[in-house]
């Protein structure tokens, strides 16, 4: 619907028209279409990893290049509604602030996944990290080649401003406890949503493919 018709015009009810159910159904389990954004973001998220899982190895440099070049290969099946984000996102500064909230969190998780070291990691890497990955999406959508080698190319060049970066970041005092606690509210709050996650998949699955 957002790929098609626009952000505008990716209401609860359009979704679930085009999922084929009811809205009353879609409105029990997502209070708005950026809480579905989220959850399709979510899925993104661990296509990613299981996809990457298995190939990271002692090179966190190496290892975040592959994720980012397989987020962004799995993020092409979203590509007209991805594209169009930034602009939607500027119109509405209250949702806005939700989903850079929620970029945040994936930044955190995206650095872990590629075993940065835990001291590389602060809310001043992943900050610096957030904007590095927003300039490689402003690439991604300007890209039109079949093999996005410009893209891929731009991962690298400012991978490398990163890992230059971090050397200096890392010397910059953060509050040594805002990860592990923000980490450990994190767990319990997934820990709550699983146990209903499951009963709402299928329902999940159908309205997202038509968001």
């Amino acid at each position: 619907v957002a790929g098609n018709d626009g952000w505008e015009s990716a209401s609860i009810a359009a979704v679930a028209r085009d999922a084929g159910v009811k809205p009353a159904e879609a409105e029990a389990l997502y209070k708005d279409i950026w809480d579905i954004l989220a959850d399709v973001l979510d899925d993104i998220e661990d296509r990613t990893e299981a996809e990457v899982r298995d190939y990271m190895g002692d090179s966190w440099h190496d290892n975040l290049l592959e994720i980012l070049m397989v987020r962004f290969d799995l993020a092409q099946d979203y590509r007209p509604a991805l594209s169009g984000l930034p602009v939607f996102a500027l119109r509405h500064p209250r949702h806005s602030r939700r989903f850079m909230r929620r970029m945040y969190d994936t930044m955190e998780r995206m650095l872990y996944l590629a075993r940065v070291p835990d001291e590389k990691i602060s809310p001043l890497s992943i900050s610096g990290f957030c904007l590095i990955y927003l300039s490689l999406v402003e690439r991604w959508n300007k890209d039109t080649t079949q093999d996005m080698s410009p893209t891929m190319a731009a991962i690298d060049k400012r991978l490398g401003w990163f890992e230059q970066a971090s050397g200096y970041i890392e010397r910059i005092p953060c509050a040594p406890l805002a990860a592990p606690v923000r980490k450990a509210a994190g767990k319990a709050k997934e820990k709550a949503k699983a146990t209903v996650k499951e009963k709402a998949k299928k329902l999940k699955s159908k309205i997202k493919a038509a968001a």
